[in-house]
């Protein structure tokens, strides 16, 4: 079985800080990484609203991050 998604869509991504999305990049990891089987997504969009500065920070952090959780 396999998650996909569990980003907040409603309230981080389009209004948080990009502290804020790093924070839930690593608590979804955490919560739903150890043995794999979870995408780390949006869900099946991102809407319009979301700045892309936020964007950025949702797949650059995943990507330095998951090397380290993966230890």
């Amino acid at each position: 079985m396999a998650f996909w998604g569990a980003m907040d869509t409603q309230r981080v991504l389009p209004y948080g800080s990009v502290d804020d999305v790093k924070n839930m990049v690593a608590e979804r990891i955490e919560q739903m990484g150890e043995g794999g089987g979870y995408v780390l997504s949006s869900c099946h969009n991102i809407q319009p609203d979301v700045p892309l500065e936020n964007v950025l920070a949702l797949f650059h952090y995943a990507r330095d991050y998951i090397p380290s959780f993966v230890k």
